[in-house]
């Protein structure tokens, strides 16, 4: 009998057919209700594995397995997932960092360049018959010779940093790790401290995990100091910054504008604030959304499923269980 693997994310047809497409012979997937009521039939499963993109994991869901031998999350970030209850009920929890550096990377680009020259209402105007050849030209740059810093410096913004060296901006970052200084010259990048970072940069990106330390890194206070005009990304998570010093610093002109694929709530709601700025851009949470990345974090994921059924360690464990 093959061994059952649980996904938790509600997808669609085509979704569950490419996901089923990617697994190892000897291990059926099943999948969360499109309702994301997920509950309400567990507990009959003989499932073995947890399979998880955003849902949240709680110790009741693994309570509900019956023999859980892994928690695998296709992404690096686990906060939606209890690691404190599955390192007390002997869990596994593992990630698959890295493989979606090239996806996020650029997209940042693309929202960077979409800012920068103004597409989108130059695309809405053409459409309803303006021709505003001219008219936003002084509000149009280049990334060129800008100053583009980067809050964290991980796989994503490794990634980041060598496509925007073919755009010959110049780029630094601030880090709590910081590089050798041999690394850095190799690199192109200058280190700078946090606050150099937002004083003296046109292009702000955010590539931080979540944590205590990082919870409204971006607050008041740090956009106050923020150099007039610069752009600000967002592709880590929503709650490193506050959003409402963020929405105060667009209202009054301080930031030009911003970049958002992720938010304190998600689904962001209707009546966020956010969503009423002409010069913000918002997606929801797709840093990752590729179909590449996709299939290079499946079968990750099945891979290191793989290995735990064989009686191996997993790879990637973010909680303390061995």
């Amino acid at each position: 009998m093959d061994e059952l693997i649980l996904y938790l994310d509600p997808v669609n047809e085509a979704s569950r057919a490419f996901i089923k497409g990617l697994a190892p012979s000897g291990f059926e997937v099943c999948f969360a209700r499109p309702d994301g009521k997920f509950l309400e039939g567990i507990y009959s499963l003989d499932v073995r594995y947890l399979l998880v993109a955003s849902a949240k994991v709680t110790k009741d869901i693994m309570l509900g397995c019956k023999d859980l031998k892994l928690i695998q999350k296709t992404g690096a970030g686990t906060e939606n997932i209890d690691k404190e209850a599955a390192a007390s009920l002997k869990i596994p929890v593992a990630a698959t960092p890295g493989a979606n550096s090239a996806a996020v990377a650029e997209l940042v680009i693309l929202y960077i360049l979409v800012l920068y020259r103004n597409l989108i209402e130059l695309d809405r105007a053409t459409k309803n018959g303006s021709w505003l050849m001219w008219e936003k030209r002084h509000q149009c740059f280049e990334l060129k010779g800008k100053e583009v810093g980067l809050i964290g410096f991980g796989s994503i913004g490794r990634a980041l940093n060598r496509r925007l060296q073919g755009f010959e901006a110049r780029v630094s970052y601030y880090d709590i790790k910081r590089l050798d200084q041999n690394e850095e010259k190799a690199l192109g990048i200058q280190f700078k401290v946090l606050n150099d970072i937002l004083a003296y940069s046109d292009v702000i990106s955010l590539h931080l995990p979540l944590n205590a330390s990082t919870r409204n890194l971006i607050g008041k206070r740090q956009l106050e100091i923020v150099k007039r005009g610069c752009i600000l990304i967002n592709t880590s998570r929503g709650a490193v910054i506050d959003e409402a010093a963020l929405i105060d610093a667009l209202e009054c002109g301080k930031l030009a504008g911003a970049a958002l694929d992720t938010y304190e709530h998600e689904p962001i709601k209707a009546d966020n604030p956010l969503l009423k700025f002409k010069n913000v851009i918002t997606t929801p949470h797709v840093g990752a959304g590729t179909i590449d990345t996709w299939k290079t974090v499946l079968l990750e994921a099945f891979d290191n499923i793989k290995r735990v059924s064989e009686g191996s360690l997993p790879r990637n464990v973010v909680n303390e269980v061995f």
